[in-house]
């Protein structure tokens, strides 16, 4: 029985980087990956949940999620140790402002109100945020005034 098991998964994922990588629009349809949560950015700026998907749309990759490019703006919503969040950048997103904690925010750049053109990864981190909230915390790429 265990034989079997092996020599399925060695099928299963021998499909997906030996009969499928091509930039063929319908490779996807036929690849088989294990469902993994694990990020990589495609060098076409397509983020695939893992790296069986990227090979299997026959693109070259880098792990970890695509940079996202966003304006926002600095607050300083209060010490975290008296129920604030510290400081946070506040993004637009589809008309709803959405605050984020950048794991490394510059002292240059803490400034209340400061209006910032930032770089990004999203991460699965959260951190405390007032009382008993969670803000979640972002990867800081890049960030420049204005």
């Amino acid at each position: 029985m265990k034989q079997v098991l092996l020599i399925a998964s060695v099928i299963i994922l021998g499909q997906c980087t030996n009969k499928l990588n091509t930039n063929s629009p319908t490779g996807l349809e036929d690849c088989v990956c294990i469902k993994i949560f694990q990020p990589v950015c495609g060098e076409d700026g397509v983020e695939y949940s893992n790296s069986c998907m990227a090979e299997c749309a026959g693109v070259n990759y880098v792990e970890g999620a695509c940079p996202i490019m966003a304006k926002g703006k600095i607050l300083d919503l209060g010490d975290p140790a008296i129920d604030g969040c510290g400081w946070v950048i506040s993004i637009d997103i589809d008309g709803v402002a959405v605050n984020f904690r950048a794991d490394s925010l510059p002292t240059a750049f803490q400034k209340d109100g400061l209006v910032v053109s930032i770089s990004y990864r999203e991460t699965l981190e959260l951190s405390p945020c007032g009382r008993g909230g969670q803000i979640i915390i972002i990867e800081l790429i890049s960030i420049e005034e204005g």
